[in-house]
Parts: structure tokens; C-alpha cells; sequence
């Protein structure tokens, strides 16, 4: 038996640790391909090691070993399940450390954050020096793990470099001041390699004011060319939307003056003209909007442009069908009423399409409904209400909102869904001219979005 342990050491774990030397000294001296060579074999003989003898008083180390190994030959999936087979194990402080670096590493590699942070710092209590870079890769746990402040210390503590590290850091723990201060001392040494982009997002997500400032400042530095200018000026609009749509119909006129005839402008037109279709009251109130994106058609049209363009076109179609007496413009204009009210979301516009549906139409059988939908938005209409009680009362629509269950109301229901199914199919074969396909195109919210049914 102490012969048979004995072997267990010296011809297994004695050559795992043998490599795991090599390896180490390979890559503190840079010769990187003879350290992936004894990386490689660690991972041999650890595995032989594992396969032979399962139950040894070396199973741990060697998983550790071995997870250390597939960490620096970039097989993380392989890394952390030795890993965390071999840590929860293993007692000697240097191994465990060695080993949660590795962990660390692997963790921060698929985006667990949180996770890799901790090992960071739990290597580090027990006697692992982190060099800059590892220190920067903590840094940047923290602070996409949410502990932007801890990141900025941690930065903080090295004596230089990491410049971008650093403004990040800074931007994500909504230090506007000391941020600026930063690019001050940058753009007096000339540093010319700074990466905005990121830096906007995460300060807006503290101060979306004090972000618009910084974009600012972005496109004023010399060298930027006027597409990157206008793409953040665009971005930054569509952040300050939500806070203030006057400021950001300026941001969105802005983009237009930087880069006329670039995709970020036709973006912003399309952009202003949603915001201004929203207060239209009247299909001829989006005669304005229609004017600002009308430039913008085909391939050459951003994706918000094209759908914008199919909901007007939808509303006016159908208003038109309605001055005509057109048959079937009853369910045409309710459809079109809930375009505008879902989809353009202009309430008011939306209550005087379904107003008309009644008017033009009071015996069809989806004038009580758009009377009922109208009065979802304009509680207060009097006269909707008194309608529907004196011409509507056995309406099945009417007696479905009371609380009963008519017998006709899912027919109703199901001949105003294949009419929508006809008018959508129709549409589409009628208009050829589609965005290509694989073309990238950055609607509004900065995604990209597959085209809705309407």
C-alpha cells in the first residue's frame, strides 16, 4: 500500500507539478508557446492522474493544477469545472490562490462579474500579487458587477497607464467632476486615445445632463469625424427623450446639422417626426410629418423612417376610405384608429378615427366598439357615452363590457382579425422596397429591430 501511494506521487503528481513549474516559468521569462506546451502537458498527466487514481490525497491539487492549465490555454468551460471541483478541497493557501486567479479569469471571461471580483479579492487575501493588468481586469469586474467606487480605488492605486480604465470607472460611479478633470489633464498631454463611446451610457445612467455635457465635449475634439459626432449626438437624444422631448427635438435637429446626409441624420428625422405625430388631433395634422420624412424612402429610409411612414400611410388611407363611404371602411378606420393610438401613440388622433367610425358608420357593427375604445381615452365624452346607451344597448360589444357573453361577438372578433391579415398581406406585396436584408440599421433605443405586423 505506501508503495502504491508512493507511485500515485511520483509518477503522477510529481510530473503534473513538475510542468505547472515549467509553464510558470515560461511565461514569467515570455516564452509563451513552450508555456502552452507545459500547460498542456499539466493537463495530461493531472488527467491520467484523476483516471488512475480517483479517491487520492492528490485529486485536489491536481484538478486545480489542471484547472489552471486549461485557464491559460483559453479553455475556460474545462477550467472552472476543475476548478470548482478542486477549490472547495484544497487547504494550502498559494494553491488556492493560484487557483482563483485562474477561476477569476475564467469567470470574468463569461461575463460573471460578481463572481470573478470576489476570487480577485480572495486571492489577493491570501498572499496573490496582482500585477497592473490584473488589477485593471478587478477594476473592471467591480465596476460591471455594480461596485463602480470600489473600481475607481482600485484604479486609483496604480501609478499609471489604464487611462481609459479609469475614465470608465469614473463615468460609471457618476463622478461627472473628476471625469472631466481626467480628460482635461489628457487633452493638455495630447493624448488623442481616448474611447468616448462608452463613457456616455454609463455617466448617463447617474447624470443623463451631465453625460449630454460630455458629448459635447466629445464632438468638439479635434479629429472626430462628423459620423461618430452625429451618432452620439443621436444616442444621447434618444437618452434625454425620456426627460425631456424638447431638449431632445433640439439633440435631434443637431444631428441633422453635423451630419446631413449620414444615417444617424436620417434617423433623427425619423425620430422627430414620431415625437410630432404624437400631437397630431387630425389625419391632416400628419401632413408635417409626413413632409419631414419623405426624403428618406427605400433603402435609403432608417428602419423607424420606414415603419413611420407605413403607420401614416395606414391612417390616411383609412381616413380617406372613411370620407368616401368606402365598404369595409368601418373596420379600416378602427384598425387605424389603434395604429395611431398603439403605434404612433397620438391619443387624440386615435380618439377622432374611432370617433368616425361611429359617425360615418352608425350601423356597423363595430361602431359600439370604437365608441368603447374611443372612451378608454376620453372618459369625459358625453356624448359617446349617451350613444351607446340609447342605440346600443343590445350591442354585443355593449353586453360583452357589461359583464354578459353574446353569442356573435367572436365572429365579430374573428372577421376583424382576417380583414387585418388581408389588409398587412396586401401592404406587403404592394411595397417592394425593403431596407436589404443583413444591413444594419439602429432605429431609435440603439438595437436593431425585426420589422412589426401591422
Amino acid at each position: 500500500m505506501v508503495f502504491s501511494s508512493a507511485c500515485v506521487y511520483y509518477n503522477g503528481m510529481y510530473n503534473t507539478r513538475h510542468f505547472a513549474s515549467e509553464a510558470e516559468r515560461a511565461e514569467r521569462e515570455g516564452r509563451r508557446l513552450d508555456a502552452s506546451g507545459a500547460w498542456g502537458q499539466v493537463v495530461v498527466h493531472a488527467e491520467t492522474l484523476l483516471a488512475r487514481h480517483p479517491a487520492s490525497k492528490y485529486t485536489a491539487e491536481a484538478q486545480v493544477l489542471m484547472g489552471r492549465a486549461y485557464s491559460n490555454l483559453n479553455d475556460c468551460p474545462n477550467a472552472l469545472a476543475a476548478l470548482g471541483a478542486g477549490l472547495p478541497a484544497v487547504t494550502d493557501s498559494t494553491l488556492r490562490a493560484k487557483g482563483l486567479l485562474a477561476f477569476a479569469t475564467c469567470e470574468a471571461r463569461a461575463g460573471r462579474h460578481a463572481s470573478a471580483a470576489d476570487a480577485w479579492i480572495e486571492a489577493r487575501s491570501l498572499g496573490a500579487v496582482l500585477p497592473d493588468s490584473g488589477r485593471a481586469a478587478l477594476a473592471a469586474s467591480l465596476r460591471q458587477s455594480g461596485r463602480a467606487a470600489a473600481a475607481v480605488a482600485e484604479l486609483r492605486a496604480l501609478d499609471s497607464g489604464f487611462v481609459n480604465d479609469r475614465l470608465l470607472a469614473l463615468a460609471a460611479d457618476g463622478q461627472p467632476g473628476r471625469l472631466n478633470a481626467l480628460l482635461d489633464s489628457l487633452t493638455a498631454a495630447g493624448d488623442s486615445t481616448i474611447q468616448w463611446d462608452p463613457l456616455f451610457p454609463a455617466l448617463a445612467s447617474h447624470d443623463p445632463r451631465a453625460a449630454s455635457a460630455l458629448v459635447d465635449r466629445a464632438v468638439k475634439t479635434a479629429g472626430v469625424a462628423a459620423a461618430s459626432a452625429a451618432g452620439w449626438i443621436l444616442e444621447d437624444a434618444q437618452r434625454v427623450e425620456k426627460l425631456d422631448r424638447a431638449a431632445a427635438m433640439q439633440r435631434y435637429r443637431q444631428v441633422e446639422t453635423v451630419d446631413s446626409a449620414g444615417e444617424a441624420a436620417t434617423a433623427a428625422r425619423a425620430a422627430r417626426a414620431r415625437l410630432l405625430a404624437r400631437d397630431a388631433a387630425t389625419p391632416a395634422d400628419l401632413a408635417s410629418v409626413e413632409a419631414l420624412i419623405s426624403g428618406d424612402s427605400g433603402a435609403s429610409a432608417s428602419f423607424e423612417g420606414q415603419q413611420l411612414g407605413l403607420r401614416l400611410a395606414i391612417v390616411r388611407e383609412a381616413d380617406s376610405a372613411l370620407t368616401m363611404r368606402a365598404p369595409q371602411s368601418d373596420m379600416r378606420g378602427f384598425l387605424a384608429a389603434e395604429v395611431a393610438r398603439d403605434q404612433l401613440h397620438a391619443p387624440v388622433l386615435a380618439e377622432h378615427l374611432f370617433q368616425r367610425v361611429s359617425e360615418v358608420w352608425p350601423e356597423s357593427p363595430y361602431a359600439a366598439k370604437s365608441l368603447l375604445a374611443g372612451l378608454l381615452l376620453a372618459p369625459g365624452d358625453t356624448a359617446a357615452r349617451s350613444a351607446l346607451d340609447s342605440l346600443y344597448a343590445q350591442d354585443p360589444y355593449v353586453i360583452a363590457m357589461n359583464g354578459g357573453d353574446p353569442p356573435g361577438l367572436r365572429a365579430l372578433e374573428d372577421s376583424l382579425a382576417a380583414f387585418s391579415a388581408l389588409l398587412t398581406a396586401a401592404r406587403d406585396s404592394a411595397s417592394p422596397q425593403r431596407r436589404a436584408p443583413g444591413r444594419r440599421e439602429t432605429p431609435a433605443g440603439g438595437r436593431q429591430r425585426p420589422a412589426e405586423p401591422l
